[in-house]
């Protein structure tokens, strides 16, 4: 069923699974690794004595890999991102992989750099299609998401209409 699924992620979508029940093992069912840039690693991991302490804590230590890209020059005058988001995307780029990424001005530009670009809860939505999650995980991931304002009502609402349609 896996074959090495692997994809990019900037800093909030792993937030995000950190904060919700059982968000890493769910998202250890959709992908084999999640890659990050060093940038990233270091605004997840802020709280603990090191990276690799986060990695351990989090029971990710061989999930989560990092790599870090070889250049970023796209971003010549994109002030706007911070870097974690300019180092995931220039990732991303280089690797042609989809990037896990929620911020809207993120999420802009690596589509205009052709990137598929994914958040938590397309995630949840692709899971539950795919018969990878049953449809009352699915619900309570979404449900989690929107309580802890990762995303919208718009969002939410979307997401849990197309889990009852299915």
């Amino acid at each position: 069923m896996k074959n090495n699924r692997i994809v990019i992620s900037d800093a909030t979508p792993i937030i995000a699974l950190e904060k919700i029940e059982n968000g890493f093992a769910f998202i250890k069912k959709v992908y084999d690794k999640i890659l990050v840039p060093r940038q990233v690693l270091e605004e997840i991991s802020y709280k603990e004595t090191s990276e690799r302490m986060y990695l351990f804590k989090n029971n990710i230590y061989k999930f989560l890999e990092e790599k870090n890209p070889v250049n970023i020059s796209i971003f010549n005058g994109s002030q706007f991102l911070d870097d974690g988001e300019k180092y995931a995307i220039a990732l991303a780029v280089e690797e042609n992989l989809p990037i896990l990424i929620h911020e809207r001005k993120g999420r802009k530009v690596a589509r205009e750099l052709h990137l598929k670009v994914t958040g938590i809860a397309g995630e949840i939505l692709k899971a539950y299609k795919n018969d990878i999650i049953e449809k009352s995980e699915a619900v309570n991931l979404i449900e989690q998401l929107y309580s802890i304002s990762q995303i919208n009502n718009y969002v939410y609402n979307q997401v849990i209409k197309a889990i009852n349609i299915i």
